[in-house]
């Protein structure tokens, strides 16, 4: 086989790896592993993994090509996507140093830079290297994409939808794209465009989670309610594991004062995601109006260790339920200490409340 055999194909693997053609690029490379060209062809066919999926094998087919090609820019730009895939956004950073020195004007490591300093939440550095990726690309749908979530994500919406339109214009049939598009159109309350929006991702992808959970949000902000709990529905159907649809689903349940049918969405999505203290403390309260204090005040165990005035006033919600007057007395005192002119220092004025 020809030395330059793998120079010269790189073009037609370009063209595989930009189809999609992952399975195929990888039959094309795998023959090359025995050639002088060992370097390049583990490159390739850790692209062609990567784009299957196939995660595991990756991480090996690098650690030997770095070896063989150590100055290689897109070995180390290949090692931060795989890194950012993994969440392991502080070996991103740490490997995408190395790519920046041999390719610093290159369109991808800068915006593998701009992902990462956003995972970091540093998101001023994180803009520097988005702009400066669409300096050298203006047309960079990569670039623009994540520039227009992290618009989305700093609450700058009307240029989060600018970037995203821009990427619809090249790739219409993006979904992620038009979801977030939608949520940028939900925030700014354009309800009609949001609902357009998370329509047209379901005709691209039926079975697209989040446009099912977000039209149900904004269904649900409309009046729509049965369309909003019909959409919570079906985005439980497609992935039971996410707590999302549940906590959105028994907050409406909630509203609507329905509040024994909201229990077990909000145990569900607690136990899926048991941080989220927001929903702890709406779970709290439905426990509450229920009157169902010791289960409440079991709740609040989870909140040990954290000093909030809220948290305080809820146990003193449950022990005034209970008959218990002198515990509640004081947690009020304990809430007015870390919150003077929280509302619960007008409800001590009461007797208990």
């Amino acid at each position: 086989m020809n030395d330059n055999s793998s120079i010269d194909r790189e073009g037609e693997w370009e063209a595989l790896h930009e189809a999609g053609e992952f399975a195929l690029l990888r039959e094309r490379v795998v023959p090359l592993l025995d050639t002088p060209h060992r370097a390049q062809a583990l490159l390739w066919l850790a692209r062609a993994e990567y784009g299957l999926g196939d995660l595991a094998e990756v991480l090996p087919l690098l650690d030997e090509a770095v070896t063989l090609a150590p100055d290689d820019w897109r070995i180390w730009n290949l090692y931060a996507a795989l890194y950012l895939s993994l969440d392991q956004t502080d070996d991103a950073a740490r490997v995408l140093e190395r790519a920046v020195t041999l390719a610093p004007d290159e369109v991808s490591v800068r915006v593998n830079c701009g992902i990462t300093r956003t995972r970091q939440a540093r998101y001023d550095e994180a803009l520097v290297e988005f702009h400066y990726a669409l300096v050298m690309d203006p047309d960079s749908i990569y670039a623009l994409f994540h520039r227009g979530y992290l618009y989305g994500e700093r609450d700058e919406h009307e240029k989060a939808i600018a970037d995203l339109t821009a990427v619809l214009e090249q790739t219409p049939h993006d979904v992620d794209a038009i979801n977030n598009r939608g949520l940028s159109f939900y925030e700014l309350r354009r309800h009609d465009e949001a609902l357009a929006d998370f329509d047209r991702a379901l005709q691209v992808d039926p079975e697209c989670f989040n446009a099912w959970n977000n039209r149900g949000l904004v269904r649900q902000r409309l009046g729509d309610r049965d369309g909003a709990l019909a959409d919570f529905a079906e985005a439980i159907r497609l992935d039971p594991q996410d707590a999302r649809a549940r906590a959105n689903r028994a907050e409406l349940l909630q509203r609507e004062g329905k509040l024994e049918h909201s229990l077990d969405d909000f145990r569900m999505a607690l136990e899926l995601d048991p941080d989220q203290a927001n929903l702890r403390e709406q779970f709290i309260e439905t426990l509450l109006q229920l009157g169902r204090n010791d289960e409440a005040l079991q709740e609040l165990r989870w909140f040990r260790g954290v000093e909030v005035a809220r948290h305080h006033w809820l146990r003193a919600r449950a022990y005034h339920q209970k008959g218990d007057d002198q515990s509640a007395r004081i947690e009020l005192r304990q809430a007015t200490r870390l919150d003077p002119l929280g509302s619960h220092s007008y409800r001590l004025s009461r007797a208990p409340f």
